[in-house]
């Protein structure tokens, strides 16, 4: 597969290989009264996150189990269920709907990595095949049911596809020889990128049988990879500067137009850790969120979450450290993220609302939210007592998400 610089891909990586989950494991971090902090719990194993929560309250993710193996799971009315196996391989899932169907791809290690995409449905886990070539993965999933991903083709090259009631289409490429699809919405629109017959790696935007281009918007940018798509068709992408990962830029495509949405007083925006999830979202009143330098950075190293709309970008604070990072928005505009506490070594989850940010905890040492549903029920990754990172729900009332 030939998409191992983008974002999307270093959750497959954090999925296979939990252990990179960094959580110091510190003091019992106590939530406020108005939030419970519930453990998930892991298959056996040692450690386990989860990476997304739909309106339902179906949260899915992935673990260790006690064999060792690394599968995916589904956590629904207390219990956590493995997703199975299509051929005894590690298991990662990448993204569920809200009729609880989830996506993700396996990965047969003995016969060379090759992957499978699959579908996972009332208990059944489907092999979507593949265009042509022996490898595919799905990234994202709608609520109509349609999956979206990559697929190897039978002349070796790697092509974004769309999976419809049993039929994977070719979405084609702007010109090169590889494409992926990684987002899609409930109209069907699809969003990706790929290589151009310049060698460049572009946006592009999928609807009804035609890719439109939207590239980078400025010179300064190695490779676009959108986050996000909304129910208007707008795009949150992560634009990498030098393919390096350390650094780069938030864009924001409105259907006609990708711009730069700018940055906290310093030059770029978003700063992911190697390895992280990325570090945007998007909701579908079209605000964005993120993490970007302020104007501190190359003294400390600081950065700062942000809430981006209608072109100003707004400075989240943190909860007393250098560092916060926004990493879900719901349509209500509720923001979920992590920073850094007066005490550096523990990074707690927060939630903010109307210029509020709110401590929400961990279970000990740092934590980290990946997701947010409608309800305001955050879910992701908390160090424990015993020192291992486990998947974790956050659940609040109405003062601090209504």
């Amino acid at each position: 597969m030939t998409i191992d610089r983008s974002p999307r891909r270093w959750i497959l990586v954090i999925a296979i290989c939990i252990g990179l989950t960094v959580l110091t494991s510190g003091p019992a971090q106590a939530a406020p009264a108005r939030v419970r902090i519930v453990d998930l719990g892991t298959l056996g194993g040692t450690g386990s996150e989860a990476i997304a929560i739909n309106d339902r309250g179906q949260i899915v993710g992935h673990s260790t189990t006690a064999a060792g193996q690394n599968r995916s799971f589904i956590w629904q009315r207390g219990k956590m269920t493995d997703l199975g196996a299509l051929a005894g391989g590690n298991v990662s899932a990448t993204a569920m709907n809200n009729r609880g169907e989830v996506v993700g791809s396996e990965s047969d290690v003995p016969n060379g990595f090759i992957s499978h995409a699959f579908l996972w449905r009332d208990g059944v886990l489907q092999d979507l095949g593949t265009l042509g070539g022996d490898s595919a993965v799905a990234w994202d999933i709608n609520d109509r049911g349609q999956v979206v991903g990559e697929s190897l083709t039978s002349d070796g090259s790697t092509h974004a596809f769309i999976w419809d009631k049993g039929v994977m289409t070719d979405l084609g490429t702007l010109g090169g020889q590889f494409s992926s699809a990684l987002v899609i919405n409930d109209r069907g629109e699809v969003a990706g990128w790929s290589d151009t017959a310049a060698g460049d790696r572009n946006g592009f935007v999928w609807e009804r049988g035609r890719l439109t281009d939207f590239g980078p918007s400025n010179s300064n940018s190695e490779a676009v990879f959108p986050v996000a798509i909304n129910k208007r068709g707008q795009v949150a992408t992560y634009h990498d500067i030098d393919f390096q990962g350390d650094r780069g830029w938030t864009g924001f495509w409105d259907g006609r137009t990708l711009s730069d949405i700018g940055d906290l007083d310093f030059g770029f925006t978003a700063v992911p850790a190697f390895p992280s999830y990325p570090n945007q979202a998007l909701n579908d009143r079209g605000q964005v969120v993120g993490t970007s330098a302020v104007a501190s950075y190359f003294e400390d190293g600081a950065t700062h979450a942000f809430l981006w709309q209608r072109g100003v970008m707004q400075d989240l604070g943190t909860l007393g450290g250098l560092h916060s990072s926004a990493t879900a928005i719901n349509n209500s505009g509720v923001v979920a993220g992590t920073s850094q506490t007066g005490d550096p070594g523990n990074d707690h989850a927060f939630l903010w609302r109307r210029g509020v940010m709110t401590d929400i905890g961990s279970l000990a040492g740092s934590a980290r939210p990946v997701a947010i549903n409608e309800r305001g029920d955050v879910v992701g990754v908390s160090g424990t007592p015993g020192g291992q990172p486990h998947a974790v729900l956050w659940t609040t009332n109405r003062q601090i998400t209504g």
